[in-house]
């Protein structure tokens, strides 16, 4: 099977992207984990307006909404891969921010700070 041909999963690993990361995984490395096997793909996202934020009398009235997310992996390679996070959107009507934890069988792998423009 040629490498094409593998299941390549959606990942940011960059610190600054110009799309939005949405259902990707934010720390895992580009194809490092990609397989001809089975898998397992989970991205699970929450958006809201009136999160925690919100509630602060500064932002009450702006645009920015807040993120929480959890994507899941499983591969015959990666046994269970988790990325969990906290993010904010619309910061300044152009700007996403995310804090994002990663765990692999669920022992801290790594963490970062995931920054992302709007240009839709």
């Amino acid at each position: 099977m040629y490498f094409e041909d593998f299941q390549h999963f959606n990942a940011q690993s960059t610190a600054f992207a110009f799309n939005s990361t949405e259902n990707s995984f934010r720390l895992l490395p580009f194809y490092e984990f990609s397989t001809q096997k089975s898998f397992l793909d989970a991205p699970i996202n929450w958006q809201s307006s009136r999160l925690i934020l919100k509630h602060l009398p500064i932002i009450k009235n702006s645009s920015v909404s807040e993120n929480l997310f959890v994507n899941f992996l499983h591969t015959p390679e990666m046994k269970n891969y988790m990325e969990a996070g906290y993010g904010h959107r619309q910061l300044f009507l152009l700007l996403n921010v995310e804090a994002v934890a990663g765990f692999e069988s669920g022992k801290f792998r790594s963490a970062g700070i995931k920054v992302s423009i709007n240009l839709k």
